[in-house]
């Protein structure tokens, strides 16, 4: 197993997505990822929502 960690940042004052589709190289679709702050699993598979002026750290979990 592996383990990698994604800083995301929105520095904007409006709510922003991220599809993880630029990221294919690196994130498969059934990669697992937990937000650390809140302790929440992510689905990695759809567009992620970030809110407005906010920061996430995910940990990654890659099957090897």
């Amino acid at each position: 197993m592996v383990v990698i960690v994604m800083v995301i940042l929105n520095k904007n004052k409006t709510e922003k997505g991220l599809d993880f589709y630029r990221f294919e190289e690196m994130i498969k679709p059934d990669d697992r990822g937990v937000d650390i702050i809140s302790e929440r699993t992510k689905n990695l598979s759809k567009a992620l929502q970030l809110e407005p002026l906010s920061a996430m750290i995910i940990e990654l979990t890659k099957k090897t």
